[in-house]
């Protein structure tokens, strides 16, 4: 691969990133239900921009306008159910007004009516999950509705979407590139997938409703549900998912997507983190950062540029020429304003099993960065290991660095380079421990885990739970097997008698080929009110769950 020319923006990359929220679930006592956590999640993330409905005066607004203030801004959805009251957009349309006042800039789109296949609406009559083709007219509603509105002119209007439908599948829709100023779709990988072949279909079949626009994938993501198959694929583990993730986000801007929302900012509370729809998270949720949040905000730390001019200058072309590529390498050349060169190279092996549901080691390749001219300085940064440079090299014409799954940045500087910006200190869970002595929650009855793990990289995560019910925090594990005294986790409660269920949920499995690159959690025993549970052990080699039953008997009243 030789001569790459063109630069983007720095600046200009990181806003095609986006995140789902639900602020509107802020009653609900799920995870949404802490503006708090939102906050300094989507501040550590860095990203500008965030996806969600429509919000309502005297209960969201204010949420919305804070996040305003610090920058955010908004494409709203507007919504069936207040489509299928009315026949039209005005309720939603004037909801978003508001911010636009309280807010001015805030809003900068305002999308179709959400998978109409799958959340259908009915106008004229008819409903848009028996006839497709009515999408056209509800779409041009819209469009003509928000460009009538006279709180919202020159905001654009992206179009709707569909619920797992393929390209060959959106026929009946027709050319609605009149009625939106971008394309839209959702774009959902299971089994592991790089994110490549399923992303580059879903710009396809974006283009196929809009031909003319350009699109926005405004859902995307991976899941951390390992063995949930319902989508006929089940999820990764918290490694992977931030490795997939930001090979995504390259991905999407290397196809000119001008926008990636990923799905979603926390992990929902609507169904246990074993569950594909409760673990789409970038952050659990308790608000502690999965890998991948960890990872997008390294990425936005390194890339951030702060020059008054980051969005609008002119980008210089750089004589470069690369060298030992693997097979499903890709680059993507940035620029700040400070002159310096981003160069971004990623990889994308096979990296998960679904056989074995794991991660799958994937070797490194040497790759040579050769320079038309000397460099007065070359680093390489990872986003997986943080944001200090893992390499560098002065006062040269090239650098040779290994790439294995995920990108990597060649920050190429002609002034001694760039120093990376302080950026948010990541978001701590209310709750975490694991260590002897850790105690959760209060009650007549102790239940008392022992736990110690194989250490890999970084501590076993996992989470306990009685009869469904998760008891504290995210846990984490410090005692090695067969090294350490196991953590002793005492849960407390006031327990009815009878049967009960424990859960322990193992989080964060990781594996990388042999004995000494696999983490592993140990459930080493389990008693209640100081009796021993005969089957209370138990090793969890794969991110999932382990139930163990506590019996009913005189020993065991609860």
């Amino acid at each position: 691969m030789a001569d790459i020319q063109v630069a983007m923006r720095a600046a200009d990359f990181i806003d095609t990133i986006g995140v789902n929220t639900h602020l509107a679930w802020k009653g609900s006592g799920l995870p949404y239900s802490h503006q708090d956590k939102i906050v300094a999640a989507i501040d550590y993330l860095g990203v500008n921009y965030i996806r969600d409905g429509v919000p309502h005066a005297g209960y969201t607004l204010d949420q919305y306008v804070e996040l305003a203030e610090r920058g955010v801004q908004f494409n709203l959805l507007v919504t069936s159910d207040a489509f299928n009251e009315t026949g039209d957009y005005a309720h939603d349309l004037d909801n978003a007004e508001r911010l636009v006042r309280a807010a001015p800039g805030s809003v900068v789109s305002i999308e179709g009516l959400n998978e109409v296949n799958t959340w259908p609406v009915t106008y004229n009559g008819q409903s848009t999950a028996a006839n497709l083709a009515l999408g056209r007219d509800v779409q041009k509603l819209l469009y003509d509705q928000v460009h009538a509105h006279a709180g919202l002119g020159g905001i654009e209007v992206l179009n709707l979407t569909l619920g797992g439908l393929r390209e060959r599948d959106v026929g009946p829709l027709g050319n609605m590139s009149a009625f939106a100023d971008y394309g839209t779709f959702h774009v959902y990988y299971g089994n592991g997938d790089q994110p490549a072949v399923t992303l580059a279909a879903g710009v396809s079949a974006a283009k196929a409703m809009a031909p003319d626009d350009p699109v926005q994938i405004t859902e995307s993501g991976y899941y951390n549900a390992i063995h949930d198959m319902s989508w006929l694929g089940g999820g990764v583990s918290e490694a992977v998912q931030a490795k997939l993730t930001l090979n995504l986000l390259m991905d999407a801007a290397s196809m000119g997507v001008a926008r990636t929302f990923l799905y979603e900012l926390m992990d929902n509370g609507l169904r246990p983190t074993s569950s594909l729809e409760g673990s789409f998270g970038l952050f659990r949720g308790d608000g502690s950062p999965k890998p991948v949040a960890d990872a997008i905000h390294n990425l936005t730390t390194l890339l951030h540029d702060d020059g008054s001019n980051a969005e609008s200058f002119a980008t210089n072309p750089l004589d470069i020429s690369i060298s030992g590529m693997p097979s499903s390498g890709k680059s993507m050349l940035l620029q700040s304003s400070d002159g310096d060169h981003q160069l971004v190279l990623w990889a994308e092996p096979v990296i998960w099993s679904m056989s074995s549901l794991s991660e799958v080691w994937a070797p490194s390749q040497s790759v040579t960065i050769s320079l038309g001219e000397v460099a007065d300085s070359i680093r390489v940064y990872d986003p997986l290991r943080g944001t200090g440079a893992i390499e560098q090299a002065s006062n040269s014409d090239r650098i040779t660095v290994e790439l294995s799954d995920h990108p990597i940045i060649i920050d190429i500087s002609d002034d001694g380079g760039r120093v990376v910006s302080d950026a948010p200190a990541a978001p701590a869970a209310p709750e975490t421990g694991g260590s002897a002595g850790s105690v959760i929650g209060a009650g007549s009855h102790a239940l008392v885990l022992e736990i110690s793990q194989d250490f890999y990289q970084e501590n076993a995560r996992y989470t306990v739970s009685v009869d469904g019910v998760q008891q504290g925090g995210t846990l984490t594990a410090n005692a090695v097997a067969g090294r350490d005294a196991p953590d002793i986790v005492t849960i407390k409660g006031d327990w009815s008698e009878g049967r009960h269920t424990v859960t322990v949920d193992f989080l964060n499995d990781a594996y990388a080929g042999t004995p000494e690159t696999d983490r592993n959690l140990h459930v080493e025993g389990i008693s209640y009110d100081g009796v021993d549970l005969a089957d209370g052990s138990a090793t969890l080699l794969s991110a999932g769950h382990k139930h163990f039953a506590l019996p009913a008997t005189a020993d065991w009243a609860m």
